[in-house]
């Protein structure tokens, strides 16, 4: 899409977005947070809302990306944090499922986005363990979701769970970000152990790449398919339950499904989406479980193919999403979805 009639288009879309505000259905903790901007050279950053000792967090740079050949293609990687948080032992997600922690900013200039890199981190910027965040939800909020009836609240670009999956575009895709786009991050934490953590935070790299006449990228669109798109609720899972749930999602236009990642927390069997009548879906990932049963991955996750599955305008996916519950105790605030990329025809 041509970058000046995307300023346009986007700029319009804000106005119309400013005339159709509506007060927020669910309380939301409000965190102010500091972007980092730096280029893929690994130069040391310090991360939002602490002091840590000098040079003590260097971000980290995907090591499928060389640093002389991403300086070279102008990629830049802006890491956002949310936090930090204390979380004591044996912490649920339950409350925080209703009130998630937010954070609300914008780009300084027009990019490209071509990834995302989830992270869960302490003070320092070292990782913690995955299994601290129940889920985070990033939207741009200049966007309706094609999804939700009413089309307010947002449209998610990115989800991250316990898996913390890394997505990334295939070759000569992105997504469009103005300045003038308000983005958002919700995340819910969680503690399921014995050990207090302190000063969690969630991390949010964007991979990017400049806006400009000499980037020419083929527009994608982000579609989260969930059971409820308005409001992004997690589900329960009563004791001893065998879940297998479905839900039908129209997409109002046409193009190739590039990439999915699927959602999915402890005791969960599987994900897969179908297009339209077929019989089979065209991708299923099955969930790897330890002795008790938590989540260690999926496979095969994420989805891609270059070539796409074509998807045709007003065609209907199918989310599919297995649980079983062999527990004696309620699964709660459990995430159960799909992240999915379309490029536009």
């Amino acid at each position: 899409m041509n970058g000046k009639i995307l300023v346009a288009h986007r700029v319009l879309a804000s106005l119309v977005q400013l005339s159709r505000a509506r007060p927020m259905k669910r309380a939301f903790i409000i965190c102010c947070a500091l972007p980092l901007l730096a280029s893929c050279s690994g130069q040391a950053l310090s991360p939002a809302f602490i002091e840590p000792p000098a040079g003590s967090f260097s971000p980290s740079v995907s090591p499928a990306v060389n640093e002389e050949l991403a300086r070279q293609a102008g990629l830049e990687r802006i890491v956002f944090h949310v936090g930090p948080v204390d979380l004591p032992p044996n912490t649920t997600p339950d409350a925080m499922a209703d009130q998630p922690l937010v954070m609300r900013f914008q780009l300084e200039k027009p990019m490209w986005i071509i990834g995302f890199e989830p992270k869960v981190i302490d003070a320092h910027g070292n990782d913690l363990p995955a299994t601290l965040l129940r889920q985070a939800l990033m939207l741009n909020n200049h966007e309706e979701n094609p999804l939700c009836a009413s089309g307010g609240g947002g449209n998610p670009i990115a989800v991250a769970t316990a898996l913390l999956t890394d997505v990334a575009l295939p070759d000569g895709h992105g997504y469009p970000v103005l300045p003038s786009d308000p983005l958002e991050v919700q995340v819910v934490f969680q503690n399921q152990t014995d050990k207090a953590y302190d000063s969690v935070s969630f991390e949010i790299a964007l991979v990017a790449k400049p806006m400009n006449d000499l980037i020419d990228l083929k527009d994608v669109q982000p579609v989260f398919l969930e059971f409820d798109p308005c409001e992004h609720a997690l589900g329960d899972i009563q004791p001893g339950e065998f879940s297998p749930r479905t839900v039908e999602a129209k997409l109002p236009e046409g193009g190739n499904l590039v990439v999915a990642h699927g959602l999915l927390g402890d005791y969960g069997v599987s994900v897969a989406i179908t297009k339209e009548k077929e019989l089979e879906p065209f991708w299923k990932a099955e969930s790897e479980l330890d002795a008790e049963h938590h989540l260690l991955g999926l496979d095969p996750n994420p989805f891609e193919d270059p070539a796409g599955v074509a998807i045709s305008a007003d065609a209907e996916l199918t989310l599919s999403v297995t649980y079983d519950n062999i527990s004696d105790r309620w699964l709660t605030a459990v995430p159960a979805g799909a992240m999915v990329y379309v490029v536009k025809e």
